[in-house]
């Protein structure tokens, strides 16, 4: 099994193009893009990018080209998301309803906690 090239060796092979190119713009080699790209396995895209003087844009295309992947992953999808607000009470909240209907019957409700008040307002409407 062959070892991976280190960094420091992609390197050395990117100085010895940039001092052997025959024109300034000319285009990097597939073989030193894949080496390259190849490094971000082991080495994060904006070091890699960094130590060998490329264009990170350009390092992450070429790393989706002879890697196949994305070199930053999507955040993943979340389904719920719960979000506590305020703290939370240390005593029961008090609740205090006042009905009254056109025939002159009252209704008051006054309770603390988490009682079915909207069933005993439906109660009282409906009342015969």
């Amino acid at each position: 099994m062959e070892q991976p090239e280190s960094l420091e060796d992609v390197r050395e092979k990117f100085e010895q193009w940039r001092l052997t190119r025959k024109k300034r713009r000319e285009q990097i080699p597939a073989s030193l893009w894949q080496s390259a790209a190849m490094l971000t396995n082991v080495h994060s895209t904006s070091a890699v990018a960094k130590a060998l003087r490329l264009n990170g844009n350009d390092l992450k295309a070429q790393i989706q080209k002879y890697c196949g992947q994305s070199p930053v992953k999507p955040p993943a999808p979340y389904d719920f998301i719960e979000i506590a607000c305020g703290l939370p009470s240390l005593s029961p909240i008090e609740y205090v309803v006042e009905l009254a209907d056109r025939q002159g019957s009252r209704m008051r409700i006054s309770v603390k906690g988490n009682p079915d008040v909207p069933g005993l307002i439906q109660s009282f409407w409906e009342k015969k």
